[in-house]
């Protein structure tokens, strides 16, 4: 985990289940993916040679746009 349970809040930053050097251009491409195919719009971030999803819970988002996210890194 990127921090202590007791720092996580509304946001977390999850690696990406994928395989990737980390680079910023492939962060640029995973993210464009998701949205362009998905719809799905996460900031993406290359960190430590991985790549870093971050999510945000928020009031207006519904439970099935988590699962989609969850879905898609499934394939």
């Amino acid at each position: 985990a990127p921090a202590p349970d007791n720092m996580l809040g509304f946001m977390a930053a999850i690696e990406a289940p994928v395989s990737s050097s980390g680079t910023l251009e492939e962060s640029v491409k995973l993210h464009d993916y998701l949205w362009d195919t998905h719809r799905i719009e996460v900031p993406v971030m290359p960190f430590n040679n991985t790549l870093w999803v971050r999510v945000s819970a928020q009031i207006y988002n519904v439970r099935e746009e988590y699962e989609t996210l969850a879905r898609v890194f499934t394939l």
